[in-house]
């Protein structure tokens, strides 16, 4: 099934940028974040979906925790060069004045979504 590769890539993906950020010039790592806990929320639907019209059951992937939603201004090094470079675009505006605090994402109790 396709959506359970999705989801095992987007799982790694998610706690890669959780643990060293990502190259987006224009956005934090938590707006990154969230967007792949959108698409692993996504492929669990489609997984839902495919399954009851075909009566299977979902695969192993399926029963993988969801990655939490994290604060958007998230990065995972809030001092590095590109941090500051997306805090310094126009526009750009921290919700937050608190710094996220870099929480371990708990894998351990199961989730559907």
């Amino acid at each position: 099934m396709e959506q359970a590769t999705e989801i095992r890539l987007e799982t790694q993906s998610w706690e890669d940028i959780r643990e060293s950020g990502c190259s987006d010039p224009f956005w934090p790592d938590g707006v990154n974040l969230n967007l792949i806990h959108n698409h692993i929320c996504y492929e669990k639907d489609e997984i839902r979906r495919l399954c009851k019209a075909s009566g299977e059951s979902p695969p192993p992937e399926f029963y993988f925790p969801t990655p939490p939603i994290v604060d958007e201004n998230f990065f995972a090094a809030p001092n590095s060069k590109r941090a500051k470079k997306v805090k310094s675009n126009p526009g750009w505006k921290c919700a937050n004045p608190e710094p996220p605090a870099k929480k371990k994402f708990d894998d351990s109790q199961m989730s559907l979504f």
